[in-house]
């Protein structure tokens, strides 16, 4: 059963009981040596963090709301800093126009995952500076029921909630069935996992990189779960420490994932083709592409940026895994590795045509060997990953909070020669490129493939600071 709302944007509604984030009216930053200590925790599920330690190691496979220690408030203190330098800083040109985003999730018909997007509606409209940002959401029950959710006052809200598909499917298979009349009423996709918390999240950070760099492609750093685990199975999408100059905001990435990826409304038609196109059973390889179309504009000389990695808000993965084989009721019918080599296919003439159709959208002008570098590009993304930093390919930028410095760590920054690391430096890749400069952060490059933590560093600070495993 397919039901969508087709509705005219208007403001986010008011929603009872929302989450009030910090304001602006707090410390300019917090001292370094903390905020080391913090992303310690984070790298742990977010131990220390939280002051209901005790029960959330017992209560993982649940929901439960959490209060936060005097550190993990201060987390929240230093993402409002960060997002009202970042504001202050922004070009004029940037401001001003309110974001539509349209929230694309499978949810499992149980009380966990219910409360979990109650809880993610609340926290994005709470952290948003901007009041008439919207979000709707588009749900997939693929366990063919919503026994659980049709109480809910939310699930029920049409301002809320604009697509409801019940019926089992993959994510490709449902990512296939939203409607192009819905989806290009929208500025950004964003294709999320059920089993993502908010609570280590702000919206209106996320939104200044978005404003700012205007990525086709960005997703969320991700945190394991409680005590740690899986966060995301890309090694260097899980949030990176502090370095060498500071703590690093954002950067371009050499791939994304499935999991939280943002998507850009402008290329989503040529991505949804790709999608119909294939069997639909696992997601494996589609960051691929969208990934390899982000490149593509980058490399078109029309002010594109590559793959962003916003790492200074992160989300908190829950790992129930329910819409895989192995689902926490045993309903999951999605194995990942399920028709995974047909989305490595090559590039079919259909494809590359609207691949072409989303760039000159952009106002991006294709090369003249554009099918053949992008077909070449695919293969080696898809078939060996993480290609779009290599030394011989492009490089790739950071972006630094120089206030969060840790002298003791290795660099955020490729040693290079030459004018590309000045230029990078000062926010530029290219001699009139100056679109990029987020805020007052310092930029520069980076080849090959990110660390996500300096591991000696990690184990310093566990052993100087006997880091409170309960929490107190």
């Amino acid at each position: 059963m397919l039901k969508v709302l087709l509705v005219v944007l208007a403001a986010q509604p008011a929603l009872p009981c929302a989450l009030q984030h910090e304001t602006s009216a707090v410390p300019a930053g917090v001292d370094a040596k903390v905020l080391r200590d913090i992303l310690v925790g984070l790298h742990s599920g977010g131990e220390g963090l939280l002051a209901d330690a005790f029960n959330v190691r017992s209560e993982k496979a649940e929901w439960h709301p959490y209060n936060k220690t005097d550190k993990g408030r201060k987390w929240d203190e230093y993402q409002a800093a960060l997002t009202r330098d970042l504001l202050t800083a922004q070009p004029p040109s940037t401001r001003g126009r309110s974001l539509k985003v349209l929230v694309v999730t499978a949810v499992a018909d149980n009380p966990r995952e219910r409360l979990l997007w109650e809880d993610t509606v609340h926290r994005l409209v709470a952290s948003s500076t901007d009041p008439e940002d919207v979000f709707h959401w588009a749900l997939f029950h693929h366990d063919n029921t919503t026994e659980n959710w049709t109480n809910s006052t939310l699930f029920n809200d049409p301002k809320v909630v604009v697509l409801n598909h019940v019926g089992p499917g993959c994510k490709l298979q449902n990512w296939a069935k939203l409607p192009q009349e819905l989806t290009e009423q929208y500025d950004y996709l964003w294709l999320v996992d059920s089993d993502l918390r908010f609570d280590f999240f702000r919206w209106d950070l996320y939104r200044a990189v978005l404003k700012t760099l205007n990525p086709l492609v960005s997703q969320p750093s991700i945190l394991p779960p409680w005590g740690g685990g899986q966060s995301s199975a890309v090694k260097y999408l899980p949030i990176h420490s502090s370095c060498r100059e500071g703590f690093p905001v954002a950067m371009e990435l050499p791939r994304s994932e499935v999991q939280a990826p943002l998507i850009s409304t402008h290329i989503w038609r040529a991505a949804q083709l790709r999608v119909r196109n294939g069997p639909g059973t696992s997601d494996w390889y589609m960051d691929a592409y969208w990934d390899v179309i982000a490149h593509a504009a980058r490399n078109s000389s029309c002010g594109q940026v590559g793959p962003v990695l916003v790492n200074a808000a992160p989300l908190w993965h829950q790992a129930w895994k329910t819409l895989g084989i192995h689902g926490s009721q045993g309903r999951g019918t999605c194995p990942a590795w399920k028709g995974s080599e047909k989305n490595r296919r090559p590039v079919s003439p259909e494809e590359m045509k609207e691949v072409g159709l989303a760039l000159l959208r952009i106002g991006c002008k294709p090369q003249w060997n554009f099918s053949t570098t992008f077909q070449v590009l695919f293969s080696e993304q898809s078939n060996k990953g993480q290609r779009l930093c290599d030394p011989d390919r492009d490089i790739c930028r950071k972006w630094i909070d120089g206030a969060a410095r840790n002298p003791s760590s290795d660099s955020c920054f490729s040693d290079s020669d030459g004018v590309e690391v000045a230029q990078a430096k000062h926010g530029m890749v290219a001699a009139k490129d100056t679109e990029h400069v987020l805020g007052g952060l310092q930029v520069g490059i980076y080849h090959g493939v990110p660390e996500t933590t300096n591991k000696r560093e990690m184990l310093r600070l566990e052993d100087r600071t006997g880091q409170d495993r309960t929490g107190r």
